[in-house]
């Protein structure tokens, strides 16, 4: 090899590393954005779920409130039934 070759030969590979870091880059910056787009996507599908559980939670209080009324009613009526029976006796 003759002493211009050698600036030749260094450009290439220089050229190669280039390019090897360019594609490598790409690559990682294309994974990157997939990662972030399954992050959303499971974001999203998790504020799904509490929305379904704040919905369930709104159901399950106001069943817990016409329970409530009913027992209330149930101990009135236990009440009375007590005195009339005090009464009675």
């Amino acid at each position: 090899m003759n002493e211009h070759e050698w600036p030749e030969v260094i450009g290439a590979i220089g050229m190669f590393a280039l390019l090897i870091g360019v594609v490598l880059s790409l690559i990682w910056r294309s994974a990157f954005i997939k990662r972030v787009k399954l992050q959303y996507r499971h974001d999203d599908q998790y504020k799904e779920l509490a929305a379904k559980a704040q919905e369930g939670q709104v159901k399950i209080a106001e069943q817990l409130a016409v329970v409530n009324e009913r027992l209330a009613r149930i101990e009135a009526g236990n009440a009375s039934i007590e005195e009339t029976l005090k009464v009675v006796e």
